[in-house]
């Protein structure tokens, strides 16, 4: 018996040796003893593979130069686009944001309209050592700025129209302060008032309410709501040119009604009072000229209500 035992695990021993000799035969190769392999490693990130760059800020991104910051935090300020405008913020004046908002977004009902900068209105801010800390800020092309190239921050002077239910009714100055960041984008970390000027009309001239709101019709580019407004003479020389009357009211999209400003208003007797306005238009989200359109328009009162009787 224990003969027999013998020769079988003699048999199983030679069998077993026999395996990797068969395989080999064969063309495949055993397995290795132990665990799996370990997946083969990801190319290393300074592997540079054909027809790529080094990442750098989003060429679309308006924040890589201080304007662009300027322009963008100016044309986020709005209750709308809070996470967007804290987004162009360092966190200092986001910390001063959430604590009072009114400074950025005004007060309730009162929104800015359009506002005006230009690159000339930046100028250098900060110390020397800012400055050296500047030159060893990389650059938007992944390199080392070049020493002394560019300050680190820049005061900007902007003025900004604020309206109220499409009236215009302050022009502020304000000064910003722009900071660049280690990867060579720009943001906000200061706002100061330097100054306020109110625009709202305060008189009680008959007519003006119906003048206000046509005016609001126009900034809401709204013509069947500014029709009310008008009278039958103004309407008759439309009669065969519509368009050109909603062409009036309505505009286009860029540039866009924003606000209106009402300058003056001087009755000529009882029934007729003349106003001198200023339209302001502007492209959304992009800094225009704050000197508005002045147009005269002619109301005349047709029973209870004032009308429209001329644009001009």
């Amino acid at each position: 018996m224990r003969t027999r035992v013998l020769i079988r695990f003699a048999a199983l021993v030679v069998g077993l040796l026999a395996l990797p000799a068969a395989a080999a035969a064969q063309g495949v190769e055993p397995a290795a003893p132990g665990p799996s392999a370990a997946p083969a490693a990801a190319p290393s990130p300074s592997e540079a593979q054909p027809g790529e760059a080094a990442p750098t800020p989003q060429e679309d991104d308006p924040t890589r130069t201080a304007g662009g910051a300027v322009a963008s935090f100016m044309s986020l300020r709005h209750y709308l686009t809070i996470r967007e405008l804290k987004a162009v913020m360092t966190p200092e004046l986001q910390t001063r944001y959430e604590h009072d908002s009114v400074p950025f977004n005004g007060k309730r009902g009162r929104r800015i309209a359009a506002f005006e900068f230009s690159e000339k209105d930046l100028r250098p801010a900060g110390s020397a050592s800012k400055a050296v800390r500047a030159s060893r800020t990389p650059g938007l092309d992944g390199g080392a700025a070049a020493a002394g190239s560019a300050p680190a921050a820049y005061l900007a002077t902007v003025r900004s129209l604020w309206e109220d239910q499409g009236e215009a009714v302050e022009l502020r100055v304000e000064s910003a302060r722009v900071l660049r960041r280690e990867d060579g984008l720009w943001r906000v970390g200061s706002l100061e008032m330097v100054s306020s000027e109110p625009l709202r009309f305060k008189e009680a001239v008959p007519g003006v309410t119906a003048l206000r709101l046509l005016l609001r019709a126009w900034t809401r580019r709204d013509p069947r709501s500014a029709r009310t407004f008008m009278g039958p003479e103004f309407l008759k020389r439309y009669q065969t040119r519509p368009e050109t009357l909603d062409a009036l009211i309505a505009g286009g999209t860029d540039p866009r009604h924003v606000a209106y400003q009402i300058l003056d208003m001087t009755p000529q007797g009882s029934a007729v009072v003349v106003a001198k306005v200023k339209l302001f238009e502007t492209s959304p989200g992009k800094p225009a000229p704050l000197g508005g359109a002045t147009h005269t328009l002619r109301l005349v009162k047709k029973g209870p209500p004032w009308l429209l009787d001329a644009w001009d």
